[in-house]
């Protein structure tokens, strides 16, 4: 299994950053994308990177946000085939409230209208191939720090969003351990590792990818919990067996340094250019 960045918020040499994720992903003869960042900038990193888009077997949407899933509308006009698996709850009214109003951040306008064909909004488990599953989260055992600016639109009122539009992507490697992709973790990477572990009995999650969302009201350059809570996530991580963390986007750089030097799991930062192999 090879994974390559195709945006993140940095980037190497020549290619371009955005605060959104996109990654490419090669496994047993497939190619997969998951998620495709806030524009269509992921594409013209993936022209750079001689990544063949258009030859995508199918996109993963981790969560409704628009920086994950607004180069929707560049995927469909580069690749007319590839299937977009995400949670069918990716309907709701997504907003971001803050001292400036009110922003709707969810999907792209009327996208899954206009591309209805195109989508398969999951229920419960997925396995959209061999050695691959699409699980959502258990919002119940929510143990991250809530952000009050994200909320979502229930009948008339605003309530705190339940993030029941966001899923993990579990791929096996070829140990028979699993790589646990997820793009913001919004309810608690440890909630989210230990759902999977209650599900999988007996299996072990190697390695997890994507962002822990500890970045700070500020932006990358700054952290929404003390370092020792960090260092509990780390911690905490390792007990379950993790021995790898591959992290950036809402992480922010404040909260990858306390993360690396913790002695377990090891901690690479993800930017866009980079690749790993499982």
């Amino acid at each position: 299994m090879k994974v390559t960045v195709l945006v993140e918020n940095e980037a190497r040499g020549s290619l371009a950053a955005e605060h959104g994720l996109s990654l490419w992903i090669e496994y047993r003869g497939g190619r997969y994308l998951l998620d495709t960042g806030a524009s269509d900038l992921f594409l013209a990193n993936a022209d750079k990177l001689n990544i063949p888009v258009s030859r995508a077997d199918a996109v993963f949407i981790s969560h409704a946000h628009n920086d994950h899933a607004g180069g929707l509308p560049a995927f469909f006009a580069r690749n007319g085939k590839a299937k977009v698996w995400l949670r069918a709850e990716s309907r709701a009214s997504l907003l971001k409230v803050d001292e400036n109003g009110a922003e709707e951040i969810g999907l792209p306008e009327g996208i899954l209208d206009r591309f209805q064909e195109r989508f398969v909004l999951a229920e419960g488990d997925a396995y959209p191939a061999p050695g691959l599953c699409l699980t959502p989260n258990d919002s119940n055992r929510f143990s991250a720090v809530r952000d009050p600016k994200l909320m979502e639109r229930c009948g008339d009122s605003l309530i705190p969003d339940r993030f029941l539009h966001e899923q993990s992507l579990l791929a096996e490697a070829d140990d028979g351990t699993l790589v646990l992709f997820n793009s913001c973790s919004h309810t608690g990477i440890v909630s989210i590792t230990e759902n999977v572990l209650s599900k999988f009995p007996g299996r072990k999650v190697r390695a997890v990818v994507g962002g822990f969302h500890m970045m700070g009201k500020t932006g990358t350059d700054s952290m929404n919990s003390a370092p020792e809570e960090v260092k509990q996530v780390a911690a905490r991580l390792a007990d379950l067996g993790v021995e790898e963390i591959y992290t950036g986007h809402c992480t922010g750089l404040p909260a990858f340094s306390v993360l690396k030097d913790c002695p377990a799991p090891k901690v690479y930062y993800l930017e866009t250019g980079s690749s790993f192999r499982f």
